[in-house]
């Protein structure tokens, strides 16, 4: 069945001095949540922070990002507390989306979830989702495909006379029907600016192959496409961020270095290196004394890197220039548009980044007697990254 987008705008929002609610219809769904949050019913207090989030569900076969639906965040906004006694919003984030779910298997078969020649949907959700208890708030948005959950993000600080302040996140999932399998995409939005990506695998058995069987062990690649904005998109500098320690003692340096020498291409993750990057916009301040230009680190969280004789899968980090009349978007065609190694400086980029999952069949994905088909549950493993922003307020985000 076809699962068709409903469009209309969200907004969750708490009015407090002169912030408003907005709901109108428009070609995206919008959601905007500040912090702290209160459970529905109860007074709000002045908000620190929140975000303003535009999104669509591209259906398949409506995009070139490949054959099955996407959701393409559009536009992903922070409010970073006030300026002049004005909320202060700045745009993180012009594109964030899980653009490839790439599947090898260890008996050489290949599976390209989102980019190959399927035209998988989004499920639909429904109210059991929502859990009853544990959350501030949750709902089922509009567009019945995406669900939004505000909850507790455990300890923000502590400080030395052991006083603490809990912090608080906006997830938003979906889940994409791909056969058997099941990808949950989850975005977590915290309230001190931080972004989680996460993606997780779960599904009902396709195959009856007995624990040990190597043909039954694959895994999951999920990768993601990112343009930063930052207020001034072309004036990005994009660098790996690296630790280098000294072989004869404890002691390290921090390495920054442009991103594949100032051109396009790719990068390796280093575990050793503790490998990440680091965007900052020079013309984008902070309100510290002195001024500091606003940064976000992408650090990414795996188990380990998939290579295969796939050029996509010959580094985890890609960088291309963007704004080629939306070309660049097929995730399994990235070695192609970087071929020319045209320079970075001075243009918006689209980042691409991918992990993997790697999953091994045990007993626990299974039911109790024997390995039948559709016979018991692979629980759910997920991967992703963070988007850890730095310099992005002027001192300690919700302390005082």
């Amino acid at each position: 069945m076809r699962i068709d987008a409903v469009y209309i705008a969200l907004a969750c929002v708490i009015t407090w001095s002169g912030i408003a609610s907005d709901v109108r219809t428009v070609s995206a769904t919008e959601v905007t949540q500040f912090f702290p949050a209160v459970a529905p019913g109860q007074t709000p207090p002045q908000p620190e922070s929140g975000w303003r989030i535009k999104y669509e569900i591209l259906p398949a076969g409506s995009h070139t990002y490949g054959s099955s639906a996407v959701w393409e965040l559009q536009s992903v906004e922070f409010m970073r507390g006030y300026k002049s006694g004005q909320p202060d919003w700045i745009r993180i984030l012009d594109n964030l989306v899980l653009a490839e779910m790439y599947v090898p298997y260890y008996d050489g078969t290949e599976i390209f979830d989102i980019g190959g020649s399927y035209f998988f949907n989004f499920v639909n959700a429904n109210s059991s989702y929502i859990p009853s208890r544990g959350v501030i708030s949750g709902e089922v948005l509009s567009d019945g495909i995406v669900a939004a959950e505000v909850a507790d993000d455990h300890l923000r600080w502590m400080d030395t006379s052991n006083q603490v302040r809990r912090g608080q996140v906006l997830e938003l999932w979906a889940t994409l029907d791909a056969a058997n399998y099941r990808y949950i995409i989850k975005y977590e939005f915290s309230d001190d600016g931080t972004i989680r990506a996460r993606a997780g695998g779960t599904a009902q058995n396709l195959r009856s192959v007995p624990v040990g069987n190597h043909e039954g062990m694959h895994l999951h690649s999920p990768a993601w496409r990112l343009e930063f904005n930052l207020g001034a998109p072309a004036s990005n500098k994009l660098e790996v961020v690296e630790r280098q320690p000294d072989p004869s003692s404890a002691a390290a340096h921090l390495v920054h270095r442009p991103f594949a020498n100032g051109f396009e291409g790719g990068e390796i993750w280093n575990a050793e290196k503790f490998t990440s990057l680091m965007v900052t916009n020079a013309q984008t301040m902070n309100g510290h004394e002195p001024p500091h230009p606003v940064s976000y680190k992408l650090v990414s969280l795996r188990s380990g890197s998939l290579r295969t004789f796939r050029e996509h899968t010959r580094y985890d980090f890609w960088v291309a220039r963007a704004n080629r009349g939306g070309l660049e978007r097929r995730f399994v065609e990235i070695a192609d548009y970087v071929r020319n190694r045209e320079p970075l400086d001075g243009y918006p980029v689209v980042l691409w980044h991918s992990t993997a999952l790697h999953h091994v069949p045990r007993t626990e994905d299974f039911g109790a007697k024997g390995y039948n088909t559709w016979d018991g549950l692979a629980i759910t493993m997920w991967t992703g990254f963070d988007l850890m922003p730095h310099n992005l307020w002027g001192q300690t985000p919700l302390y005082r």
